[in-house]
């Protein structure tokens, strides 16, 4: 189920307030020694390279603490749901509430 996520997608994301950022390019790769850990490869369309960790049978996401740009990431985590066209990400993210929309092209 894990490798479902590999690909390439349309991101836009939704901060709280209307808020709104992208469309961006985005690519997906599973990581070959933890397969529920897919590292990102355009985080922000800034083309920062972060890793994101999904436990499937509890229906959560997290960003595992790292740093990005000499900026961490750290205690983000919340929810996403996964649909055949693409997913959406609830997180907790740089003081905020934000959706990261995710459409498979």
């Amino acid at each position: 189920v894990a490798a479902g996520w590999t690909g390439h997608y349309l991101a836009v994301e939704d901060y709280g307030g209307g808020a709104t950022y992208g469309p961006y390019d985005l690519v997906l790769t599973q990581d070959p020694t933890n397969p529920n850990r897919f590292h990102m490869d355009n985080f922000y369309d800034q083309g920062l390279e972060a890793y994101i960790d999904f436990d499937g049978a509890a229906g959560t996401v997290k960003f595992p603490d790292q740093t990005l740009a000499n900026k961490p990431l750290t205690n983000s985590s919340r929810t996403f749901v996964q649909c055949p066209g693409g997913a959406d990400i609830n997180l907790n993210y740089d003081g905020g509430d934000w959706v990261y929309h995710l459409t498979r092209y």
